[in-house]
């Protein structure tokens, strides 16, 4: 695979990333971890998995609020956000997302051009979203990152993150995205192993037949360790600064992420229906299972 890679036409070589990743910087192994699981710094921040958050959970279920109530995943490319809105869609939520890559491949690599389309595109879902007759199960609709992100990403690109400046921006952001949403909305920051990260970022690079996902990638500074790291850290201290995040979940499992995300806004995953399980038999009598949506 790296080979292939390769020969795609001088890509940085991914295991060479992961190799490079530097473990006391970005990981901590933790006194009280015997498995040796790396983990990300800082963990103690964030939360545990499956732990309800009371004042989230509350505000869902808040029938005095508007409905319904809005719920933006934020989080470094590659931490798991679609995955998890795709396995939440399956159970019958309601789930957004605006694709930011594809508009930049349409707009020739125009940054400003695609993010106000981008920006008019999340806009656009969420007065979708507050029309009349809808329903929404358990009353929560989830996108797939908020203007938050645009606002995060161009300090990245500019290179311009000095905190006494950047949240104040952050703040001016939030209060229009919650005016936008009548008041009833959360931003949870999703959190994942950096070495996952880089190994999810790699695949997208190795597997895209798409001769602009390398321009695309060091546009956005995610085909080399030094730019996936530096988002990472950003993303870090905006949410310790405890003024812009509502909470995190963990998504280096996606599986997990989801449950954590549902648990977070005090729905018990095990409360859910679970699929449907056929069994099938092949032409050489073996038995097989299915689980249908």
């Amino acid at each position: 695979l790296e080979e292939r890679m390769m020969r795609a036409g001088g890509r940085t070589s991914f295991l060479g990333l992961v190799r490079a990743v530097q473990p006391k910087r970005m990981m901590s192994m933790g006194e009280d971890n015997a498995a040796g699981r790396l983990r990300p710094v800082r963990e103690e921040a964030h939360r545990d998995f499956f732990e309800e958050n009371k004042k989230l959970s509350a505000m869902r279920k808040d029938t005095s609020l508007p409905s319904p109530h809005f719920v933006f995943l934020e989080g470094v490319c590659g931490a798991g956000k679609q995955d998890v809105l795709n396995r939440i869609s399956r159970l019958k939520y309601t789930t957004g997302s605006t694709p930011f890559v594809p508009l930049l491949k349409q707009n020739n690599l125009d940054l400003v051009k695609s993010d106000e389309q981008w920006l008019k595109s999340v806009e656009t879902w969420i007065e979708t979203q507050k029309a009349g007759g809808l329903t929404f199960k358990d009353n929560m609709v989830v996108h797939n990152r908020s203007p938050l992100s645009s606002t995060i990403l161009s300090i990245v690109r500019d290179k311009t993150f000095d905190r006494s400046q950047t949240i104040p921006r952050l703040l001016e952001t939030k209060a229009h995205i919650q005016k936008l949403c009548r008041g009833n909305c959360s931003f949870v920051y999703t959190v994942t192993d950096p070495v996952i990260i880089l190994q999810r970022l790699g695949a997208r690079l190795m597997f895209s037949t798409d001769p602009t996902e390398q321009s695309v990638r060091d546009l956005l500074g995610e085909s080399k360790m030094e730019g996936v790291e530096r988002i990472f850290e950003i993303y870090e201290e905006i949410f310790e600064s405890q003024q812009i995040f509502d909470g995190s979940i963990f998504t280096t499992s996606v599986k997990q992420g989801a449950a954590a995300l549902l648990k977070y806004y005090g729905i018990n995953p095990m409360d859910l229906p679970l699929p449907a399980i056929h069994a099938i038999t092949s032409e050489e009598g073996e038995i097989h299972t299915r689980h249908s949506e």
